[in-house]
């Protein structure tokens, strides 16, 4: 499902982001915030549907969620970090993100290759932050 948002007006500029969240409130909650501030949004809610998307789509930041269905979030980013497929980008930013707080939950996510990891809920603030830093990294 894809919602989207122009930052400047014009289709050209929106910053792509995958969200891969299973838990649908969470999930349009995630949508709505990020095409409000300007986002085109592909949303998933698997490990594996993350995966298919990935190496179908461009993405500019993944935002994915730690406890998915099938496989965890860190272990489809460890497959995207260790990817040689000729298509989807193994160095697009990503976040991860949980509900659960602590050093141990931050680091399997680190170790997986996620860029930072933030914990829920979503806050508009942080969300446009995050969106801001990856903006710039990706020269939009």
């Amino acid at each position: 499902m894809e919602h989207s948002a122009s930052a400047g007006g014009t289709g050209d500029e929106r910053f792509r982001v995958l969200l891969v969240e299973d838990d649908e409130a969470n999930a349009v909650l995630a949508s709505v915030i990020l095409s409000n501030i300007g986002c085109l949004v592909h949303r998933v809610a698997t490990g594996e549907e993350a995966l298919k998307a990935w190496r179908g789509g461009s993405f500019d930041l993944v935002f994915m969620d730690y406890n998915l269905p099938g496989m965890s979030g860190p272990e489809v980013t460890s497959c995207i970090r260790q990817s040689s497929a000729p298509s989807g980008d193994p160095d697009v930013a990503i976040v991860g993100w949980t509900a659960a707080e602590g050093e141990a939950q931050r680091d399997s996510g680190l170790k997986a290759g996620m860029d930072e990891v933030v914990t829920k809920p979503f806050r508009v603030p942080e969300m446009k932050e995050i969106i801001s830093r990856y903006v710039v990294r990706r020269g939009h």
